[in-house]
């Protein structure tokens, strides 16, 4: 009987090993107007390596209906824990963020002017707006489109740390372990220039992680078209301790002004039916 049992549980893991789909590395294409989110912790574990997840064009961050929340695609949980540790959500030395460029050559995926440039910036307030990037000539953005760019691929060899062609994790086939000492990683890219993001960005488009299982930390993104004045705000990437994240755009600034006005006559209707009784 005791045999009879155990070859049915035998069996049995067979057949649950077989159904379930087993994680398999892909080869990630990265491309210019694709956003990429990137960790990278400054001491302690995974500090020689560099999480980077390609989000997809940022057209999708750039046409999100006002208001709409939606997951971060490719961010797993799983890749921040096997690489920065169980504890991520509470080191101080875990930082993140995001960038992307149209690059240098060629408009950007909804018409953008080249060199134009996509950042976030991290709210030091929870739920209250980061102060906007300021927008420049095609001349000041310039270098920091370029130093983007090799994050992408820009005809380097390969292994030089460069998203495209790189493998994925075994849990997202849009997330890679970057070695942080090489050239194209986030890390050498972002620090470039001490005190400044990418060489534009002062101070740095990244933000801290020690937020705890229950905290939430946000990223600001912004859209910097070459000219003058601040970046448009898109909306905000939030990112749980539990692990759960997702990208939420903004209202469009006249359903904000609806909202307010609407408000404001609803307050001037109950003073004035105070002011009657």
């Amino acid at each position: 009987m005791k045999k009879k049992t155990l070859i049915r549980a035998g069996l049995l893991a067979v057949v649950v090993t077989l159904m379930t789909p087993s994680a398999k590395a892909a080869t990630i294409a990265a491309h210019f107007d694709d956003v990429i989110m990137g960790f990278h912790a400054t001491g302690g574990q995974g500090q020689n390596d560099n999480l980077e997840v390609d989000l997809g064009s940022v057209s999708q961050f750039h046409n999100a209906a006002p208001g709409t929340s939606f997951a971060i695609p490719g961010l797993a949980v799983a890749d921040l824990v096997s690489i920065y540790g169980a504890n991520w959500n509470t080191r101080s030395d875990l930082l993140w963020g995001a960038v992307a460029t149209a690059g240098r050559s060629a408009a950007g995926p909804d018409g953008e002017p080249k060199i134009t440039l996509w950042a976030s910036n991290a709210e030091t307030t929870l739920g209250v707006q980061s102060t906007p990037w300021n927008r420049g000539s095609t001349f000041a953005q310039g270098p920091a489109s370029a130093i983007i760019e090799p994050m992408f691929n820009t005809g380097n060899p390969p292994n030089a740390g460069q998203l495209d062609g790189a493998t994925s994790t075994a849990n997202s086939n849009f997330a890679a372990d970057i070695n942080a000492t090489l050239a194209g990683s986030w890390s050498k890219q972002d620090l470039a220039q001490a005190g400044t993001s990418f060489k534009y960005f002062n101070p740095s488009v990244d933000g801290s992680l020690n937020i705890g299982p229950s905290g939430q930390a946000r990223l600001d993104f912004y859209e910097l078209q070459p000219g003058t004045g601040p970046g448009a705000y898109l909306g905000y990437f939030s990112l749980n301790g539990d692990g759960t994240s997702s990208f939420t755009a903004v209202p469009e600034p006249s359903t904000v002004w609806s909202l307010g006005l609407g408000l404001g006559l609803v307050m001037m209707g109950v003073r004035r039916r105070h002011a009657k009784a």
